[in-house]
């Protein structure tokens, strides 16, 4: 979801985080929905100002936005993230590569027109290559 998505749902449910600057406030809210609802990890995108991914003990921040913001086409962003964070969890990868395959796809999306760009070679390459090291990974976690 997103920032302004956490603060209504977090409002619906009666969750509480006043006074408190933004990013500690997602933070704080964050921590709220995972011992409510027994979650293995929350994200919360926050459009230029990255993104944050809580997980059990770990916090996760993906940094400011860097591209130009007239290059940006938000259609589809939040949609390309989830998809990246789900897959990646669905395959038992670490949360940092959850996050870093969201935000390979996120970025490749915002960076086009339409929500649906044709993928390049190099988004592929990168892909490919994060799905290689994070599977990698695993199978070493499940060995041990």
């Amino acid at each position: 979801m997103n920032d302004a998505e956490l603060e209504e749902i977090a409002g619906m449910l009666g969750f509480h985080a006043e006074d408190q600057e933004a990013e500690t406030q997602s933070w704080n809210l964050m921590g709220q929905f995972l011992r409510r609802y027994d979650l293995t990890a929350i994200t919360v995108t926050r459009g230029s100002h990255g993104a944050l991914l809580m997980g059990g003990e770990k916090r996760l921040k993906l940094a400011d936005s860097t591209l130009p913001p007239e290059s940006v086409h938000p259609v589809g962003a939040g949609d390309s993230f989830a998809a990246g964070v789900l897959f990646g969890m669905v395959q038992n990868w670490r949360l940092e590569d959850c996050l870093r395959l969201a935000e390979i796809l996120s970025i490749w999306v915002v960076s086009h027109i339409s929500a649906t760009p044709r993928m390049t070679s190099e988004v592929l390459a990168s892909v490919k290559e994060l799905a290689e090291r994070a599977t990698a990974s695993c199978a070493r976690r499940e060995s041990r």
